[in-house]
């Protein structure tokens, strides 16, 4: 049972950091690119 709860706390863990990183992807997402000047190349 003591294993359990220490993997209890890796599987919470594990959703919380995926939850941050679909919020965090979903985030950039919805970000306006902002289109650069071409450069002539020398």
């Amino acid at each position: 049972m003591l294993k359990l709860n220490i993997d209890a706390g890796g599987v919470l863990s594990r959703k919380v950091i995926d939850r941050l990183l679909a919020e965090e992807k979903k985030a950039s997402s919805q970000k306006k690119v902002i289109p650069l000047e071409k450069v002539s190349e020398a």
